[in-house]
């Protein structure tokens, strides 16, 4: 149909319109709203007549019961005609928001100069999310217990704050769907973003809780926390840090994303790319994190490094002496076999410097640091010397061994 006659029916509608609503003979009212029914009714014709104002409040009461009968059955074709328009207007007000998202992400990635980020709304949006933060936490900043429901809302909250609900409305545009898990496992990543190998569209978002409480608390309360390069001052701020970091991983998983951020290796992860998103985000680019690990608080109450030697308790075997390859919860020692095949114990293994170990997992509490040049009393041999005893001063961080695959 043409505009001009769109033009034409539409008003010629909007006049059967106002005489109805003027009209009060009973058969008048059925003739004018038996043609109104044989025409196609516009949202347009609707709002400007509010012809379905006076359907509702006085037409569908009418003593006639034909007119009544009418009237119900036009009002709900009305109302299916109102509502598939507004979710076509909700539809087109998302795909312009998406496309608005989709080309500012993208534009990130350019080195060239652009728009200088507004630090000072940055700060305000920054103060008003750590207030909602607070009221999530029940007002506990240096939280002492975590719940996934309140990582959730703290991840949604960074979200309208920082992004404009960006983030939200990508996720449902491209059907992906987001898991949250708290770890105390991770002893030496502060965040995880885990992509299921069969659900390319599913991802787990993991937080370190361990490394979380480990500080801010004991002795390292007054030791300097970085996250992304920046202090932070409670354990609270720390997590939405670690979560802008796992959020910037998210987006480059994107769809739109995946020429602009394809990595060839694992050092390129955080490289220019990266840092120039979180640039053009958060305001900053470092991406380094610096929480009290399991190896500082070896270090500080033992004298325990990697690379060490310490000598430990085993039952049944008496006191040995191992090297430090690595610390975690527990200290992992190696105990080097010098003997022979025939008398090495079951668990020795070859390592990358072609000796014969045995791990042994032992508490930090029961390792004792000694000179290298100990020998363990149950007369497995004698280990190089890799570090000087003499000194106070912390070991050089020595390479771990490792098995050869």
């Amino acid at each position: 149909m043409s505009e001009v006659r769109k033009g034409f029916v539409d008003e010629d509608l909007k006049r059967l319109c106002a005489v109805l609503v003027e009209t009060v003979s009973t058969g008048e009212v059925l003739r004018l709203i038996r043609r109104i029914k044989d025409r196609k009714m516009t949202v347009e014709v609707l709002r400007e007549t509010g012809i379905g104002k006076h359907v509702r409040k006085t037409l569908i009461k009418h003593c006639d019961e034909e007119v009544k009968t009418i009237a119900k059955d036009i009002l709900r074709e009305w109302k299916n005609l109102v509502s598939k328009e507004m979710a076509h207007v909700k539809v087109a007000s998302a795909n312009a928001s998406i496309s608005k998202d989709i080309v500012f992400f993208t534009s990130c990635f350019s080195h060239k100069k652009q728009k200088r980020y507004d630090q000072d709304h940055l700060q305000l949006c920054r103060s008003k999310l750590m207030v909602e933060v607070s009221s999530i936490l029940n007002g506990e900043l240096n939280f002492k217990q975590l719940k996934i429901g309140q990582l959730r809302r703290i991840f949604e909250s960074l979200d309208v704050h920082l992004l404009g609900g960006s983030l939200g409305r990508l996720l449902h545009h491209e059907g992906r769907i987001l898991t949250w898990r708290l770890s105390n496992r991770m002893t030496s990543r502060a965040g995880q973003l885990l992509t299921h190998e069969n659900a390319p569209r599913k991802h787990e978002l993991g937080v370190s809780t361990f490394l979380l409480f480990q500080s801010f608390t004991g002795q390292q309360k007054h030791r300097k926390i970085l996250v992304n390069g920046l202090e932070c001052h409670n354990r609270a701020e720390a997590l939405v840090r670690i979560i802008e970091h796992e959020l910037v991983h998210l987006l480059q998983r994107f769809d739109f994303m995946s020429g602009q951020c394809a990595c060839e290796s694992a050092e390129s992860i955080h490289g220019p790319k990266f840092q120039n998103l979180v640039k053009h985000l958060f305001g900053h680019k470092d991406w380094r994190h610096d929480l009290v690990t399991p190896s500082e608080i070896a270090h500080t109450k033992r004298g325990i490094c990697i690379g060490c030697f310490v000598r430990f308790e085993l039952p049944g075997e008496g006191t040995l002496v191992g090297k430090v390859n690595r610390v975690t919860k527990r200290v992992t020692v190696l105990v080097q076999e010098d003997l022979g095949a025939c008398a090495r114990h079951q668990d020795a293994r070859e390592f990358s410097d072609g000796n014969f170990y045995r791990k042994v997992y032992v508490p930090i509490e029961d390792c004792m640091q000694v000179d290298g040049d100990t020998e363990n009393k149950k007369g497995r041999g004698r280990t190089k010397r890799e570090q000087s005893g003499s000194s106070g001063k912390r070991p050089k961080r020595q390479k771990r061994c490792k098995e050869p695959s």
